[in-house]
């Protein structure tokens, strides 16, 4: 019968509706499901469509979104820049004006027709980690500068302490050679002084012709005592002034390396000819090898200290032993048969003009000097009491080649 409805196409007919019903719920199920915002605008800028997390982010009625400007429902994207406009715009931040201390992330993804699919996720957390991030970058930064200047002042301040140190050390010095000159200097004067007057005494007696012999061999022999101590300061003076000398010479650019040996046996040999002791002097050496300064340096060093081993206890009683310290040093030991240490710390001996000499040679610079000099070319100088009595000083220098960090301590 014409007109009559096909039952098997109806029921097709129905079935595919019902599919299509199906997909659509499972479509937007699936759409209302996804937690960051999701919109769909139209290439008229018309908002399509929405999901229910967006609608929540925007405070709205999700059915309410659809069919808006999205100028209208996004106030950034007036102030941004709109994404149909730049579809290739880099994901960007801004405020939620529905949820105030919310901050969203918008990133646009073109659509072929147009359009354009925007997804919105909430990163207030994200955004408050990556402020406190560069907030602690920043921070870091500050106070890596504030280090860097604080590091900048010590180190100022330590030049600073090295010149005022240097100042005082050399106020010391000067005053100590100040005072250690006047004395044989103020001997001198007075004793020239009386020897002008023995000498007009004696010429008084000549001119008078008086047979005085015993008066005249008096006034002779005074003045030839005076003319000594004269001499005798003025022998002082000069010592002074050759260890100032000392001082003073300049450091080698390239010290280069010292045969240790060789530098043992000529001190020895220096000392043992001043002392008139000839071999008297022991020398015993071990395994040593070079060592890093000037020969010139290291045998003053070794000279100074047998000098005043040789004072405190005889040449017979003076040793020097030379031996390797472990990788990077060379140990020279100079032992004495005196008395051993004074009293108070043995760091007090290697102050300028302090002295336990024996006689008027005694400068107190000695051990002051070979320190000065073991230091400038990288090495140390200590003294100790010695086992069986006397004074045991010890020399420790860098071997050739080695490390200078290694640096050759007490």
């Amino acid at each position: 019968m014409a007109g009559a409805e096909d039952p098997a196409a109806t029921a097709a007919s129905d079935t595919l509706l019902a599919r299509i019903e199906r997909a659509k719920l499972e479509w937007e199920g699936t759409f209302d499901a996804i937690r960051d915002g999701i919109a769909v605008v139209a290439p008229d800028g018309r908002v399509r469509r929405v999901n229910r997390a967006l609608a929540k982010m925007l405070a709205a009625d999700v059915r309410a979104l659809p069919g808006r400007a999205c100028c209208e429902v996004w106030a950034h994207h007036v102030t941004l820049g709109c994404p149909l406009d730049e579809p290739a715009l880099r994901p960007r931040v801004f405020d939620s004006p529905a949820m105030p201390g919310h901050q969203l992330e918008e990133r646009a993804h073109a659509l072929p027709d147009g359009g354009t699919v925007l997804l919105f996720e909430e990163v207030t957390e994200r955004e408050a980690v990556r402020r406190n991030v560069e907030r602690l970058h920043r921070e870091a930064r500050e106070a890596n500068r504030a280090l860097s200047e604080s590091l900048q002042a010590l180190q100022r301040e330590q030049v600073r302490t090295a010149q005022a140190e240097g100042t005082a050390s050399l106020a010391s010095l000067a005053a100590g050679l100040a005072h250690e000159i006047n004395n044989p200097l103020g001997i001198i004067t007075q004793n020239l002084g009386h020897a002008e007057g023995d000498a007009k005494a004696l010429e008084g007696l000549a001119e008078r012709g008086d047979a005085a012999p015993n008066q005249a061999a008096a006034l002779g022999a005074e003045l030839l005592e005076t003319l000594s101590d004269a001499r005798a300061g003025a022998a002082r003076i000069g010592r002074i002034v050759a260890a100032i000398v000392e001082f003073g010479d300049p450091v080698p650019e390239d010290p280069g390396g010292v045969d240790a040996v060789e530098a043992a046996r000529a001190a020895v040999a220096e000392v043992g000819e001043r002392a008139g002791g000839g071999g008297a002097l022991a020398l015993h050496v071990e395994g040593a090898p070079r060592v890093r300064g000037s020969r010139r340096d290291v045998e003053r060093i070794l000279a100074r200290l047998l000098d005043n081993a040789v004072d405190a206890g005889g040449a017979e009683g003076a040793r020097l032993e030379v031996q390797a310290a472990g990788e990077d040093r060379v140990c020279f030991r100079v032992v004495d048969a005196g008395p051993g240490l004074p009293q108070g710390p043995p760091e007090r001996l290697f102050e300028p003009f302090v002295s336990v000499g024996r006689g008027p040679g005694h400068l107190g610079l000695g051990l002051t000097l070979a320190r000065a000099l073991a230091e400038r070319v990288g090495g140390s100088l200590s003294l100790a009491a010695a086992e069986g009595g006397g004074v045991e000083a010890r020399l420790l220098l860098r071997r050739e080649g080695a490390d200078p960090g290694a640096g050759a301590g007490s």
